[in-house]
């Protein structure tokens, strides 16, 4: 919540904590001990500007930022495996096959490949657009189908829990419940998005 509390004033317009974040406050009014990462969401035309004199810095990682610690070890990830997460998510390789998925990735994977410069813990940053009267991540739109209602977003609301005010969504219970379903109020550590 620490690196939270110092990346807010960086946000420069709206932006709202959701999935696990929202969960943990919503649920227990603190977030969850197990949950390394939490996920802010930008509304168009948002930014975040972290000053060089900051302990924070922001890198690209395929479909999202991430903000985490300068001077602290990156995670290890499996370049090949993160590759392949993030190709099967593009909107024009949703139904490949394997094989046809691994293909295209060796191919494209030289030069398209990340490497992971963010540690852990770190925040989730998505920037949200604008369709209609809904809210989605551009990138994952026909991935996982979520949105935000445009009332859920355009009506934020401060939440105080962590000591420090942190803006939420409107009517957080019922995109909890369309997150991850009826039973989301009963605790599950095990549970994989």
């Amino acid at each position: 919540s620490e690196m939270l509390r110092e990346l807010i004033p960086h946000i420069k317009g709206d932006y709202f904590l959701s999935d696990g974040g929202l969960l943990g406050l919503t649920r227990n009014r603190k977030l969850i001990p197990y949950d390394d990462d939490l996920d802010l969401y930008l509304l168009p035309g948002s930014t975040i500007e972290i000053p060089s004199s900051s302990n924070l810095q922001l890198s690209q990682y395929y479909m999202d930022s991430k903000v985490s610690r300068k001077n602290v070890n990156p995670v290890k990830k499996n370049k090949w495996l993160e590759f392949i997460s993030y190709l099967r998510t593009l909107p024009e390789n949703i139904g490949l096959n394997r094989a046809k998925l691994f293909s295209l990735a060796k191919d494209k994977y030289p030069h398209q490949a990340l490497k992971a410069r963010f540690s852990k813990p770190y925040i989730d940053i998505f920037q949200l657009e604008k369709v209609e009267d809904d809210y989605h991540i551009p990138f994952w739109t026909d991935f996982n189908g979520f949105k935000y209602k445009r009332e859920e977003v355009e009506k934020l609301v401060f939440n105080t829990d962590l000591g420090f005010p942190v803006l939420t969504p409107y009517d957080a219970e019922n995109i909890l419940a369309r997150q991850y379903g009826k039973d989301w109020r009963i605790e599950n550590p095990n549970w994989k998005y």
